[in-house]
């Protein structure tokens, strides 16, 4: 499950439970992009785990936003999906940060 809130101008999409091609992230960013936010954090707090297609659609969310001339930051990934991160290397595709007010602050400044 994904829900979708507004923290000033930037999308905060937070995502439940496990990562995967039938989560709905790739629709909940291009949602975002149709609705005129160019600045999304993916809140990863309470993902339970990310399966090979969830790592697929992470990838092409981040193509995507960069396409369209915008920024998808992650933050405050469960301890499960930091691990994921880690063993991917996806840490050094994303700003991943610990907080989703870092995220926030990030997103905002620029």
């Amino acid at each position: 499950m994904i829900e979708s809130r507004l923290v000033g101008s930037v999308t905060v999409l937070q995502i439940h439970g496990r990562l995967t091609l039938e989560s709905g992230l790739r629709g909940a960013v291009h949602h975002a992009f149709d609705s005129g936010s160019r600045r999304i954090v993916l809140n990863l707090h309470d993902v339970t785990g990310i399966d090979s297609s969830g790592f697929a659609e992470l990838i092409t969310c981040e193509t995507n936003a960069l396409k369209r001339g915008g920024r998808l930051v992650v933050c405050s990934p469960s301890p499960r999906a930091y691990e994921v991160f880690v063993v991917t290397q996806l840490n050094s595709v994303f700003t991943v940060y610990d907080t989703e007010a870092q995220a926030l602050a990030s997103v905002q400044a620029t």
